[in-house]
């Protein structure tokens, strides 16, 4: 029995697009199972709000920095994330406050300088903290993903070092109970604390490159006001 050309054809079209279809979700769990690693490149302003009068930083002028300056922020992050589950990620990494006077706008030239006690103007108070760091341990957790739209929660451990300038004494000139002179003394100090973060990403370049934006409170034990970080992010996948 003689076969049609086009019976040929067909089974070959067939096959072709089976073998496409299987090597297309080949493709595509390798692709999820390869992409585990993420290092996220962070730019943020902070806010701290029991201190709002009294934080000497550009960040408190305008209520949306971003939008009204296009400037600098306040913190400068670089993190890594290790996707352990299809939704769940553990990540860390380092934050350094903005201590380049070519990248700020502030009073001091080494970066902002913020008040740190409810009676900042008593002795053995906080007169201010400033060039920062923290190192943060976390875990998180995609609630939503949805093709290039990604939002995940997540929390964890923070630590910080920095500087913090002390009211040493309160001297007061003879016969004049009104002027006072502050004495100060600067050390160095450390915290311990909790992080929550909420981040949003969207990816541009196939499923490798991904911009977005985070949210990130921070509670350090012996520190009077806890602190809300917020900023733009550029994260890239790896293998």
């Amino acid at each position: 029995m003689k076969s049609k050309p086009w019976v040929g054809l067909l089974l070959i079209s067939l096959f072709c697009l089976g073998s496409f279809s299987v090597a297309a979700k080949s493709d595509s769990v390798t692709l999820e199972k390869t992409y585990k690693n993420t290092i996220i490149l962070e730019n943020s302003y902070f806010y701290f709000p029991k201190i709002f009068d009294a934080t000497w930083t550009p960040s408190f002028v305008l209520p949306i920095p971003y939008l009204a300056q296009m400037a600098w922020g306040d913190q400068f992050s670089v993190y890594y994330e290790r996707k352990i589950s299809q939704k769940i990620k553990l990540g860390g990494g380092y934050t350094m406050w903005n201590t380049f006077p070519s990248l700020g706008n502030y009073i001091f030239r080494d970066g902002p300088h913020v008040i740190s006690s409810r009676n900042y103007l008593g002795v053995g108070a906080i007169a201010y903290r400033a060039k920062y760091k923290m190192v943060d341990v976390y875990g998180t957790y995609d609630c939503k993903h949805l093709k290039r739209h990604n939002i995940a929660l997540g929390g964890g451990g923070t630590y910080s070092l920095g500087e913090n300038t002390i009211i040493d004494s309160i001297v007061s000139l003879p016969g004049n109970q009104w002027e006072e002179y502050f004495l100060y003394a600067t050390h160095r100090a450390h915290y311990y604390g909790v992080i929550a973060l909420l981040k949003y990403n969207y990816i541009i370049i196939k499923n490798r490159i991904s911009i977005g934006g985070s949210f990130k409170f921070r509670k350090y034990f012996g520190l009077y006001s806890s602190q809300l970080d917020y900023g733009v992010n550029l994260a890239v996948n790896l293998y």
